[in-house]
């Protein structure tokens, strides 16, 4: 079980960090906060949008991202 700061987490998924650490506070999203950072899993995460009714999107590999120059 790798826990991760809510800043990474929130990647791919309809909530900010900010919205998750609001989750935790609340007891809503499994978490621990050290040194003032918050962090949950994966796991806990899912858990959380399954009572949501949401699923949560893989995120693409980092080859399927394009760079600004690309995109000209």
């Amino acid at each position: 079980m790798d826990w991760l700061p809510l800043s990474k987490l929130c990647i791919g998924t309809p909530y900010s960090a900010e919205y998750l650490s609001l989750l935790a506070r609340r007891h809503k999203l499994t978490a621990r906060k050290v040194d003032n950072v918050w962090y949950s899993t994966i796991s806990a995460l899912e858990t959380y949008m399954r009572t949501q009714g949401l699923k949560l999107e893989k995120q693409a590999p980092a080859e399927e991202f394009q760079t600004l120059s690309q995109l000209a």
